[in-house]
């Protein structure tokens, strides 16, 4: 039998009309599928990659089109950068925990993020796993950073890597890396203080109150692992989630990721998506009167806060939780400034 030879993975070297071209083929039916489904995959991959040519030889990298259709100018936003170097400064993307000398930080269903070193400069390289599929979430993120430039409380993204496969977004590093890191290690310095945990939940609020009020804009994306701290506990939002929710669907969304973020720094072994749901159910279903009884599963590093300082905070929680889209966030908001102004002047009474 002889067939033409042609890689799918070598876009340059292959000619569409050789590669869709019939073959003629005697062989057992068994084989027969099996090469069908091969055919119809080189197809898939190579029609890809022409509609990612003709999608780059139209736009380039300096303009990218959206996911609301218009173009977004990337000259001012964060420039392109090979594959091959992205893979160098993450150590060829080491699938070993960061803690155990490799680059990997965390990975879910969609993505990976590794840590790395671009020229003496730390950086955080979130890999997409399905380039197909994700192409709505990448384009999402370089226009949300296009239209909201002035917002401070976001990771910055430096670069992006764009190709037939990979799609890579390069984020910067903070000192202190994704807050689920330091929530799961007890042992891990600089422990995270109440007064920390307090001043992560105010900043976390008053990033989302800007992009709501301001921007009119939602995340759709809080989570601890996608929240970074520098060496002052100071906060910021990493990528934004896509949803075609009405905005004040999505709005309420992101309300109840600030209370499931308050969760995990209340109560302990919370790492796991199981155990976080179900904290979350029981404090969503708790009444307010019974709060009290949630007390004495707080944090280890939480037993020398005061009682009350503790219920204010799980009643903030359960607000946040139980937020939909008929809830008031700006009452929301002004709440949590108004348990953190009051837990700051119990800090600076003590000292």
């Amino acid at each position: 039998m002889t067939t033409t030879s042609c890689d799918p993975t070598t876009y340059e070297e292959t000619d569409p009309e050789l590669l869709f071209a019939p073959v003629t083929i005697k062989c057992t039916s068994d084989l027969l599928i099996e090469m069908a489904h091969e055919w119809d995959e080189r197809k898939r991959k190579t029609t890809e990659y022409y509609r990612r040519a003709s999608f780059t030889e139209k736009f380039g990298f300096h303009a990218m089109p959206t996911t609301t259709g218009r173009l977004c100018d990337l000259t001012k936003q964060p420039s392109h950068i090979a594959f091959d170097d992205v893979f160098l400064a993450t150590n060829a993307l080491s699938p070993t925990p960061v803690e155990e000398g490799g680059s990997l930080v965390w990975e879910n269903e969609n993505s990976c993020l590794f840590l790395g070193d671009l020229q003496g400069t730390k950086i955080l390289a979130q890999v997409l796993k399905k380039v197909r599929q994700s192409e709505r979430y990448f384009l999402r993120q370089v226009e949300v950073r296009s239209n909201l430039s002035s917002v401070d409380g976001l990771l910055e993204l430096v670069r992006f890597s764009c190709d037939t496969k990979h799609l890579i977004l390069v984020y910067e590093h903070l000192d202190l890396g994704p807050l689920n890191s330091i929530i799961a290690d007890n042992y891990k310095l600089p422990k995270l203080s109440w007064t920390a945990r307090t001043q992560v939940i105010f900043e976390l609020s008053c990033i989302v109150r800007e992009l709501h009020t301001k921007n009119q804009t939602p995340h759709l994306n809080i989570s601890s692992d996608n929240i970074f701290l520098d060496r002052h506990f100071r906060c910021k939002l990493g990528g934004f989630g896509v949803s075609g929710d009405p905005l004040e669907f999505a709005f309420a969304e992101d309300i109840q990721g600030l209370g499931k973020v308050m969760v995990e720094l209340y109560f302990e072994n919370t790492s796991s998506k199981l155990q976080l749901a179900s904290m979350v159910e029981q404090l969503e279903r708790c009444p307010e009167d019974q709060l009290s009884e949630l007390l004495s599963r707080r944090h280890t590093l939480l037993c020398d806060v005061d009682d009350q300082s503790l219920l204010s905070y799980l009643n903030l929680t359960q607000l946040c939780l139980k937020a939909d889209f008929q809830s008031d966030t700006e009452k929301i908001f002004k709440e949590v400034y108004d348990f953190y102004e009051a837990q700051s002047r119990l800090c600076t009474a003590e000292v």
